[in-house]
């Protein structure tokens, strides 16, 4: 056997147990609960058929969402581990890991052709231990990345041996449709197989390679469009000028994760960035100096392998900006695909006989780094408690209070939203949480108190501000007041409002408004009589 074998596989078993003995005791966090523990049309081999002709989140727990996302394969594969594992979060887990190895040997095989035997192995270590990937190895709603690249890298081997036999051209296509199914970002293969070319002489390049990953890619589109799955909407301008504001921050912060890996936490958002410490900033674009360097006293071939390295890295995190913009969060999961292009940057730039000895060196403080971090990934509370210690912005504070929330630790749940208001700069998202969490421990007047408490902090009216508030008031005995935040709000009340709103009609009388507002609501009707109940339990007993 070949040295580079032994070396391979020491690699994947080497990130096989750390990744295997970090999440052991790892649950379902985060999006798992209601795109997989609470998808109805998981776990069923008729209803893959149908997983081709829905939106991703279009059986989910969530309700009725249209992400615009079509990754068919990937609830496929759900749907298979629920089969076999149940609700036990180990197989999906472990089933997760397999996949980044798949990833990590296809890269490695694309290296060794690439730059030789010794520097592909220091990229494809780099690849497969670094810690800003263990988001998307341990969280298992991001297996779509791990499936992606998988398949992606896989496509671009398929195409590379075309001179082989025609039949690779097939294969290579299947592929790239097999990675589109799982990922959009699939549809940056081209990109990856140019970034490659880069460094191949001419006589390697040809039309029909590139030709067998588009035709992968349009038979995706294909059966997109058969599912009349629409594209997601394009973020508000208000989004785009965010992002523009934020750039510096933003790049600081990314490059940062790869130079300097700790702490590793999947919770930024863009809103915030201007409050990461100066110094991560800092590290950050010392890293992208540094790498403008190597750029510059690089020569030859490995000077077009650094540039198509960071051509594929480029173009990969700018289609980030997409959801990004849009939402305002990002975190170490953007950096899966674009790995690739700095493992390539880091094989093209390192002499073959260093290879083994950089891979060590990068392998030995990522593991440490590892050995921490993935017991994170415990349950929601842990993740969200790192992610708060580690980046205490206010927006982390509120995921925290959503865990505990959901936990039924709800005076923790409480405490939380009440800090993250107590800041300068408000997570308007906390703003009904504190007003409802108080309510729902049964503290009605402090749940007043706190309605008016975060209308003085300047949180904006909300549909759920206003259900909360006017139910807090309601509760207690102060209909009038009720009726008053209810007027405010201006627009027809939804959910708990609306049940304040048929409550004031019943007390009054009007029955024709009460059966108005709950005609499209009669799950709503049980609901007013026991509002009136409570409030008249609450005020026989002061």
């Amino acid at each position: 056997m070949n040295r580079w074998f032994f070396a391979l596989t020491a690699l994947l078993l080497l990130t096989a147990g750390v990744y295997a003995h970090g999440l052991w005791n790892a649950g379902f966090v985060w999006d798992d609960v209601p795109l997989i523990e609470m998808n109805e049309a998981l776990g069923h081999g008729g209803q893959l058929p149908r997983l081709f002709m829905e939106d991703l989140w279009a059986t989910s727990g969530a309700g009725d969402v249209a992400s615009g996302y079509y990754r068919p394969l990937v609830l496929v594969d759900f749907s298979l581990d629920k089969m076999l594992f149940g609700s036990a979060a180990l197989g999906f887990h472990l089933h997760s890991l397999a996949w980044h190895l798949v990833a990590v040997t296809a890269l490695f095989f694309l290296l060794k052709d690439m730059v030789g035997e010794g520097a592909g192995l220091a990229g494809a270590t780099l690849f497969a231990l670094h810690p800003v990937q263990s988001e998307s190895v341990a969280w298992i709603s991001a297996r779509n990345d791990l499936m992606a690249a998988s398949f992606g890298l896989l496509a671009v081997l398929a195409v590379l041996r075309l001179q082989r036999s025609r039949v690779w051209w097939w294969i290579g296509a299947g592929l790239a449709c097999a990675a589109m199914l799982s990922k959009e970002s699939a549809v940056l293969l081209p990109v990856l197989l140019l970034a490659v070319d880069l460094s191949r002489p001419s006589g390697h390049r040809g039309i029909r390679r590139y030709a067998a990953l588009v035709c992968g890619i349009g038979l995706a589109l294909g059966l997109r469009a058969m599912a009349g799955v629409g594209s997601a909407a394009l973020p508000p301008i208000e989004g785009w000028l965010l992002f523009v504001d934020r750039i510096g921050d933003w790049a600081g912060i990314m490059s940062a994760a790869v130079v300097w890996p700790f702490p590793v936490t999947s919770a930024r958002d863009l809103h915030w960035a201007d409050m990461e410490p100066s110094v991560r900033v800092a590290v950050g674009w010392a890293g992208l100096l540094l790498l403008a360097v190597v750029v510059v006293v690089s020569r030859g071939r490995r000077r077009r392998m650094i540039a198509g390295g960071l051509l594929w890295t480029a173009v990969s995190l700018a289609l980030t900006i997409v959801p990004m913009a849009d939402k305002g969060g990002f975190g170490d999961r953007f950096w899966y695909l674009p790995l690739v292009g700095i493992a390539l940057v880091l094989a093209a730039a390192i002499p073959q006989k260093l290879g083994p000895w950089v891979a060590v060196a990068v392998a030995v403080p990522s593991v440490v780094i590892l050995a921490v971090r993935l017991p994170d990934w415990t349950d929601d509370a842990r993740l969200w408690t790192a992610a708060a210690r580690d980046v205490p912005i206010p927006i982390n504070h509120v995921g925290l209070g959503h865990a505990y929330s959901r936990d039924g630790r709800l005076i923790k749940a409480h405490r939380t939203f009440v800090g993250a208001l107590s800041t300068d700069r408000l997570a308007n998202d906390a703003c009904p949480r504190v007003v409802g969490t108080a309510v729902r421990i049964g503290k009605f007047a402090h749940g007043v108190r706190m309605g008016n408490w975060v209308r003085q902090r300047g949180c904006p009216l909300s549909s759920e501000l206003v259900g909360w508030l006017a139910t807090a008031q309601a509760l207690t005995g102060a209909w009038g007041d009720a009726r008053s935040t209810l007027d405010e709000w201006g627009k027809t009340p939804e959910g708990r409002g609306l049940v304040v709103a048929a409550a004031l009609a019943r007390r009054d009388g009007d029955r024709p408004t009460e059966r108005r507002l709950l005609a499209d609501r009669e799950d709503l009707a049980s609901a007013v009589g026991l509002l009136l109940d409570a409030a008249d339990k609450y005020a026989s007993g002061r």
